[in-house]
């Protein structure tokens, strides 16, 4: 994946598709294979409430529950 592509595709295949690195590299090495600056990279992954959780080495999207009263 390039920089152009990452970009210009629809966000979620971006969070497929950067999961899928994730599983053989860690976030900064995924920014060097794309080519962009690492803070670029995770801002841009934030966008829409995606979250990264360490443990699973993979985005996901952030819900709110709301309580009833």
């Amino acid at each position: 994946m390039d920089k152009d592509t990452f970009f210009t595709m629809k966000l979620s295949i971006r969070v497929k598709e950067v999961s899928y690195l994730l599983k053989k590299s860690d976030l900064k090495k995924v920014a060097q294979i794309v080519g962009i600056l690492y803070s670029t990279f995770t801002r841009e992954m934030r966008v829409d409430d995606y979250f990264y959780h360490q443990s699973d080495k993979e985005y996901y999207p952030f819900v709110v529950r709301r309580r009833k009263y």
